[in-house]
């Protein structure tokens, strides 16, 4: 009897971290259309974003939430697709989907002539955004 409420509580935990994902990958989504007009992250996370649903067996209502969040800035997206590449990669085991969001991250990054390790450490190591 312990070992199914452990599995409940396991599929229930898994099923919060990926409606989280899912509704970063959402906010991402809106986030990345203010930096970037060509569509190519939007089309990258909306794929993802469907996926991840599909995978879990989650309806639009399981991952609904309030998207209408400030955009972060290019720096703080940037870094929310890294902590979410991380997320899918470690948590849920999917290297394929990991791998598109670092494409995302990447188109991101060269349409502002910037590089990534830039970005994530900054000229200085503090994080910010500097061109190179």
């Amino acid at each position: 009897m312990r070992m199914k409420s452990d599995q409940e509580t396991r599929a229930q935990r898994q099923h919060k971290e990926v409606a989280g994902i899912v509704f970063l990958l959402h906010s991402a989504r809106a986030a990345a259309q203010r930096y970037c007009d060509d569509q190519v992250c939007e089309s990258i996370l909306e794929s993802c974003a469907v996926r991840l649903k599909a995978t879990f067996a989650f309806s639009d209502s399981d991952c609904s939430g309030d998207i209408r969040l400030t955009p972060p800035s290019f720096a703080a997206l940037l870094r929310m697709l890294e902590y979410l590449r991380v997320e899918i990669s470690t948590v849920l085991k999917d290297q394929t989907l990991s791998n598109e969001l670092a494409k995302c991250a990447a188109h991101l990054a060269a349409s502002r002539q910037l590089s990534l390790e830039t970005i994530w450490m900054g000229s200085e190591g503090n994080g910010t955004v500097t061109r190179q």
